[in-house]
């Protein structure tokens, strides 16, 4: 019975059911919730991820990918399912589902049972997966506990109705690009393979194979796909230089050595990088690629090996940003595949090195065990070598059969060399000890904090959802990155969570320095600089107004780390920092004028309407687009070319990173370039032909300072001579300025050369005559 128990499906279930409690144990003993980071679980009741459906989200067809995913969580709401317990048994199920979707996939593939159960939990606990929990990547960990049970089906022969079978692998294939570079990453693999079986005469039936694939997944995202080409007016590809920068990409820490450890990531940094340093580990993940490495001579398994190991070769580059020897790969990449914006964190890629590494360990170590008794039982193996290697600490006991006295292999014998096997297997697993690592703190290495919602919080959402009282809200100072105050850990939530869940539309269009501009994000930044001045004569109303807001809801207990995240704190301007860094906004939020208070819950939060007695006001006027009487209009994307800087550094930096530098700059509501150093240059390719007129609108006013244009068709020919915009003295404004005709014929460099002074530029403008 017992025998049976081992054998069957059961027991390895439970195993890693088990091993998932042990290690999660502290964890799940905690009460609250995760609140930092990209966590974004709901507080109060699932509604927000079955809402989330509904939503395009600012990253276009991006957005549909995670929709599977969230849809499946949403429909726990209809249940009343506690947010609190949910989140415990997705922090325990995802590490057992994927340890047991592993076993199930190696199980037929690997001869040894010890590899079989040990290589799915090396798997389910990698430091990939570690700092997916940390961060809060739901979808990450959902893709990654996805995937073995997509190749189980995919690779695997399944005897199934072929309808049925590709049903399942496009459910599967949907769940794991429910995080888009995961999913982007397998297709490589499948890709990969599909090359490869050019080679070995069976192409066309993998194509179909492939092709059916692809159809399914298509099938399962369709829903989605309609919805949001119907219901989005939004780029459905944003460009690498609306998302982000390359600059700011080279600046995340990036570490080859941490990359192979699979553990590059800017938010446990100091865990990894030192963990990563120490001999005894580095000795442990060398013996385990080591190992990795004889998966080449695994000839069972070649069709894997190959298409993951050449898959992983082909990514390595990518994984350290555009930085060293690959940085002009990576960087043309970004500046012409817009897709390849989203793996701006170039971790991303260690989802799949974290599944070829596990998988090429089992590989390897799977024909070690089977090949090394093999080797040793050769009588030609030289005698000094071979005694050698029986010397060995892990190989003492194997033995050639034919040196024990006239019998080729007593029982004796047998036993001590299955038992010297058995040792050697338990060895070579225990490699995956330096992998787990991470885990063996037990509480993941003190990152992990669930933090207690204050009940005030549960009273604001009774209060807005019982009545009709607010149906857009401003809530201060809404830059993202936020906190509660009596948190002093490390990092603050990168969006808003509090006032998702409370479930009422508010203005934090996106609030993450690395989401992608919008109007309604500079709208953000205008108001917000606007609460934060000290004297009010009304346009603070007028403008909160012309947004269609009603509500300004202020909450005491948290703050904003947003000044660490734009670099506002190494602003010179002393006025400029003490602006942005005010302690006391509810007394800003009292000395509005035309607002009044309606309602507070505690001393956290506090519930401002505009008092009926205050006319709406017009819509301010808005800054006009272009030159004057002209509608051949051609707009330089010069905010794209600044991709080389995004706060307070020497060089152009784009106007979304550096709005808070003046109140002009946040009522721009647009994107610019400014800089203060002189000699620094920005450049950029326009491709136009014809007769132009070309304009510019700049800052003008205020302290001197003068800009140089040209257009060449090289750096040393200019075509035309240097226009230059010279500030004049008076107050600062954008104002508007012919740099006369240019004919064009080509493709041209654009350079913009500050020659002198603080400048800024809003548009450059070619105007067909």
């Amino acid at each position: 019975m017992k025998a049976k128990f081992f054998r069957s499906n059961w027991f390895p279930l439970i195993l890693f059911f088990l091993i998932s409690l042990i290690l999660l144990g502290p964890m799940l003993l905690k009460p609250g919730l995760p609140f930092k980071y990209d966590w974004s679980w709901p507080f109060f009741d699932m509604k927000i991820y079955f809402q989330s459906i509904l939503g395009a989200g600012n990253q276009g067809l991006q957005a549909i990918f995670g929709k599977n995913f969230f849809f499946i969580l949403g429909l726990l709401c209809f249940i009343k399912f506690p947010p609190e317990l949910l989140l415990k048994i997705f922090l325990v199920l995802a590490p057992t589902l994927s340890a047991y979707g592993f076993f199930l996939f190696i199980r037929q593939r690997v001869q040894s049972k010890i590899i079989a159960y040990a290589s799915p939990i090396i798997y389910a606990f990698t430091p990939y997966i570690f700092i997916r929990t940390i961060t809060g990547f739901s979808t990450s960990i959902c893709a990654y506990a996805a995937l073995p049970y997509l190749l189980h089906w995919y690779f695997g022969d399944q005897k199934s109705k072929w309808i049925v079978k590709y049903l399942i692998i496009g459910f599967l294939f949907a769940l794991v690009f429910s995080q888009a570079q995961a999913g982007i990453l397998l297709t490589l693999v499948l890709v990969v393979d599909l090359i490869i079986s050019i080679f070995r005469k069976q192409f066309w039936q993998r194509l179909k194979h492939f092709l059916l694939t692809m159809a399914a997944l298509v099938f399962f995202h369709l829903p989605w796909i309609i919805s949001s080409i119907i219901y989005s007016n939004k780029n459905p590809v944003p460009s690498g230089g609306e998302v982000t920068t390359l600059k700011y990409i080279a600046d995340l820490p990036h570490s080859l050595r941490n990359v192979l450890m699979l553990s590059d990531h800017q938010i446990a940094r100091d865990f990894f990088y030192a963990l990563s340093r120490e001999r005894l580990f580095i000795l442990g993940f060398g013996l385990f690629f080591l190992v990795m490495l004889c998966s080449a001579f695994n000839k069972r398994q070649r069709r894997l090996v190959l298409a993951f190991g050449i898959s992983s070769l082909l990514i390595l580059p990518f994984t350290v940003g555009p930085t060293g020897l690959f940085q002009p790969v990576f960087a043309w990449f970004f500046n012409h595949f817009p897709f390849f914006a989203i793996f701006r964190e170039t971790y991303h890629f260690e989802f799949l090195l974290a599944v070829s590494w596990v998988l090429l360990f089992s590989f390897g170590a799977d024909w070690l065990v089977e090949s090394i008794p093999r080797f040793l039982s050769n009588k030609r193996i030289v005698i000094p070598a071979k005694a050698g290697i029986q010397s060995l600490l892990v190989l003492p006991l194997l033995r050639d059969p034919t040196s024990a006295g006239d019998s080729p292999a007593s029982s004796g014998n047998d036993e001590r060399r299955s038992g010297a096997c058995l040792m050697f297997e338990i060895i070579i697993s225990s490699l995956g000890l330096f992998i787990i690592a991470p885990y063996l703190t037990f509480n993941f290495a003190g990152y992990l904090k669930l933090q207690t919602i204050p009940p005030e919080y549960s009273q604001l959402k009774s209060y807005l959802t019982s009545s009709p009282t607010c149906r857009k809200i401003y809530y201060p100072p809404d830059l993202g990155f936020i906190y509660f105050k009596n948190d002093a850990s490390q990092d603050a939530a990168n969006s808003d969570l509090l006032a998702d869940n409370v479930g009422v539309s508010y203005l934090g269009f996106a609030s993450s320095v690395l989401s992608t501009a919008s109007p309604e994000m500079f709208y953000r930044n205008h108001l917000t600089s606007e609460f934060l001045e000290k004297i009010d004569d009304g346009s603070f109303t007028s403008l909160f107004q012309s947004g269609g807001l009603d509500c300004l809801v202020m909450r005491t207990d948290i703050d904003t780390k947003y000044d660490q995240v734009s670099g506002l704190w190494r602003d010179p301007d002393k006025a400029v920092r003490e602006k942005w860094f005010q302690s006391d906004m509810l007394a800003l939020a009292r000395n509005k004028v035309g607002f009044e208070e309606v309602k507070h819950f505690g001393d956290k939060i506090f519930v401002f309407k505009v008092s009926p007695k205050v006319q709406k006001s017009k819509s301010p006027e808005g800054i006009s687009l272009g030159p004057p009487d002209s509608e051949l209009r051609t707009y330089l994307p010069i905010f794209s070319w600044a991709s080389n800087d995004y706060d307070y550094r020497e060089g152009w930096s784009r106007g979304r990173y550096t709005f808070w530098r003046k109140n002009l700059f946040a009522g721009l509501e647009q994107d610019f370039i400014y800089t203060t150093h002189s000699g620094t240059v920005l450049t950029g390719k326009i491709n136009a032909r014809g007769d132009y007129e070309l304009w510019v609108r700049y800052l003008n006013g205020g302290t001197p300072g003068e800009v140089d244009i040209k257009i060449s068709t090289d750096n040393r020919q200019p075509t035309t001579d240097n226009r230059r915009a010279a500030k004049e003295p008076g107050e600062e404004r954008f104002v508007w300025k012919d740099l006369g005709p240019v004919t064009l014929d080509d493709d041209r460099q654009v350079t913009i050369t500050n020659i002198s002074g603080e400048n800024a530029v809003a548009d450059l403008v070619l105007v067909q005559k």
